[in-house]
């Protein structure tokens, strides 16, 4: 079963790796315990002297959690988040060890195919912002008066109403004008691949982009699905996550 997929070897090369050597790239992760007193933790903390790589991917992964405390002790010196697990992975050719599976494309494995939500450009941002929050997504792809992407509204745009709320007015405007007072009088092309995009390949592009999600579109440019850090991390785990027929 898990030959078949090309796993076996991800639970010789992924297991030793100690959160330790994870920590070698990503020095800026390390931060003081007062820059972290905002955020609350869950049983998801980690102690930096005895987790593994491996171990991290297993319970992060089927949980959605996207960064976790990195405990020395009793005391938090830091925050590991999925986007620098996928750095390390990267970094290091951890695909080379996953056999079939890297070279697979994401229309073959299903992988990020869900229902994409989405919201006209015309809509007001507030409203946008409220849809947002009742689907519990933190993004939504903006389509034209043709139903055609033509970007994306994320959680963090909402920064754009200004930290001490003296922007508070582009709210009450359109997502368009939020995102073109963002862009510089223009939206940006939203980051998108195809179904035969390879794992291997997305792995890179998130590496290289720094972005949070990609739209999956097909030839026409229909919308697809969305495919995240999360999507990518599933290939990592110790138990595949294929059907097998």
């Amino acid at each position: 079963m898990l030959k078949k997929y090309g796993l076996l070897g991800i639970l010789s090369a992924i297991s030793p790796i100690s959160l330790a050597k994870v920590l070698l790239i990503i020095p800026e992760e390390i931060q003081s315990v007062s820059k972290l007193r905002y955020l609350t933790f869950t049983s998801f903390n980690i102690n930096k002297q005895n987790a593994t790589l491996q171990k991290i991917i297993n319970d992060i992964t089927p949980n959605y959690i996207h960064r976790i405390a990195i405990l020395e002790g009793d005391a938090v010196v830091g925050i590991l988040t999925q986007t620098k697990i996928l750095e390390f992975l990267f970094q290091n050719n951890a695909f080379n060890e996953i056999g079939t599976l890297g070279s697979m494309s994401i229309g073959e494995l299903r992988l990020g195919y869900r229902p994409v939500y989405k919201v006209s450009s015309q809509t007001k941002a507030i409203v946008a912002f409220q849809e947002m929050a009742t689907y519990g997504v933190s993004c939504l792809a903006i389509v034209n008066n043709n139903g055609q992407l033509i970007g994306n509204l994320s959680a963090s745009d909402i920064k754009e109403i200004g930290y001490n709320m003296n922007l508070y007015s582009n709210l009450f405007r359109t997502v368009e004008y939020l995102k073109q007072f963002q862009g510089g009088g223009k939206i940006q092309d939203p980051f998108v691949v195809t179904p035969t995009t390879t794992v291997t390949q997305i792995l890179g592009f998130f590496v290289h982009t720094k972005v949070h999600r990609f739209f999956i579109i097909d030839k026409q440019g229909a919308l697809l699905g969305i495919i995240s850090p999360h999507d990518i991390l599933k290939c990592f785990e110790s138990i595949p996550f294929i059907p097998v027929s």
